[in-house]
């Protein structure tokens, strides 16, 4: 088990563990149960997808590296359909039906350990087997190594085994894509400008050159003299690539889509932590919450004030759904945050699991507080009033019910009728 920060798919490298693992599982059984070409083809279409899909969640997450991780030692889901398993690139067209008996094919095998539907049998899950794929963490250096065989310290598959087992689609010539490692390069700016070819930067020096009219047009011309003019024009130009550009105030509109991403980020740690989601839904919401949360702000502290209410909100979701021990499975951010779910879901007859339905929390959880501050105070008050009571019983005299008298009027007035209801009772303070 180990924990990747920066996942990437080592295509060729998983490609290769299959068919290893496919010579063993075919070893010991017959024809008919045996993993055939048309299997590994559409194994090879899911470690397809399973790249781009990696790659779009190293994308969504580029800021947050947190939601990045992935644990090694689970299965990995992919987020399908039949659809998406049947076209190849526009290249091969399989069955959806033929589809669907590859992958419980694939199943029986072990390659894939779990297929979870969501509402139908076309959209669907696959959890695939971890010890088949090989993902490592990203490096700068991409020279990927070839695993080797244990037993005979060669390659795990040779060319020829290679050529023999792989799709005829899949072959370099046909589709360069399914055979790449598709991964994010994190390539900063002076790396590109580093990497331009000598041609490249005399075009760029010269066409610079031009501007300025440091070279002539006219060919006759040497033009290597530069005149005051071309001289002043670049001590000008030096000046303003020199000094620091004003520092930009940020627009308000800017402040509100930075708070709805914490917000979104927030409730994704919160109620949905350990979950894996489909990247196209999660940048989806994300696109929604930045329109439609924190609109309503129109200053820095009713930004900060909704934040902080907001984090609230969920904290206290939080707490209920431990308390009551809500299956939390079926419910998905996109669901949870959309603001149209409010109020009662008419087929179940109960309240929607859903942000907008803990509107009212704030108002309901101030006045029960002031209710309880209201109580506490009283239960204060009283608790002063058996103390004066129970001194006025220890030394029963004039004096002493003076000096208890004028401290309930003092700090407990509005128990002093109270206080006098105790002395008309004749059994308990005839004496008074």
């Amino acid at each position: 088990m180990a924990i990747v920060n920066y996942p990437i798919l080592r295509f060729k490298s998983s490609l290769e563990n299959f068919l290893r693992f496919t010579k063993e599982y075919n070893s010991d059984k017959p024809l008919k149960e045996q993993l055939r070409p048309q299997h590994i083809k559409m194994f090879t279409r899911i470690l397809t997808l399973l790249s781009r899909q990696l790659y779009e969640h190293n994308r969504l997450f580029k800021d947050t590296p947190v939601f990045r991780q992935l644990d090694t030692g689970h299965p990995v889901v992919l987020y399908t359909n039949r659809k998406a398993l049947s076209w190849v690139e526009k290249v091969v067209k399989i069955n959806e039906h033929s589809a669907y008996r590859h992958v419980n094919r694939l199943m029986e095998a072990g390659a894939v350990t779990r297929k979870v539907n969501h509402g139908s049998q076309m959209n669907f899950e696959l959890w695939i087997n971890p010890e088949i794929l090989l993902i490592t963490e990203f490096s700068e250096d991409e020279n990927e190594t070839v695993p080797e065989d244990p037993e005979n310290g060669n390659k795990a598959v040779s060319e020829e085994e290679r050529t023999n087992c792989e799709p005829e689609y899949l072959i370099p010539e046909k589709e360069l894509f399914n055979n790449s490692t598709i991964t994010v390069k994190k390539v900063s700016l002076p790396a590109v400008r580093d990497g331009l070819s000598k041609e490249q930067e005399r075009t760029q020096k010269k066409n610079f050159l031009k501007e300025h009219r440091e070279i002539s047009q006219n060919p006759d011309d040497t033009g290597k003299k530069i005149n005051e003019r071309s001289a002043g024009l670049i001590q000008n130009w030096n000046k303003k690539e020199q000094e620091i550009p004003p520092r930009r105030e940020t627009k308000l509109r800017e402040y509100q889509k930075a708070a709805a991403r914490w917000f979104f980020w927030y409730v994704l740690t919160r109620l949905f932590e350990g979950r894996v989601f489909n990247p196209a839904h999660l940048e989806n919401t994300l696109a929604y919450v930045e329109q439609y949360y924190f609109v309503n702000c129109h200053t820095l502290n009713a930004i900060e004030n909704t934040r902080k209410l907001y984090q609230w909100r969920i904290d206290k979701a939080r707490g209920t759904i431990d308390r009551h021990n809500t299956d939390m499975r079926w419910v998905f951010p996109g669901y949870y945050l959309d603001l149209n779910r409010s109020g009662t879901n008419p087929k179940t007859g109960k309240p929607y699991l859903s942000f907008a339905n803990t509107a009212s929390w704030p108002s309901k959880y101030f006045e029960f507080r002031k209710a309880k501050e209201k109580q506490r105070k009283e239960n204060t008050g009283r608790d002063f009033l058996d103390k004066q009571l129970r001194l006025y019983l220890n030394n029963p005299s004039i004096e002493q019910y003076k000096r208890c008298e004028a401290y309930v009027k003092k700090n407990i007035p509005h128990l002093m009728p109270d206080f006098l209801g105790h002395f008309t009772t004749p059994k308990t303070y005839a004496h008074a």
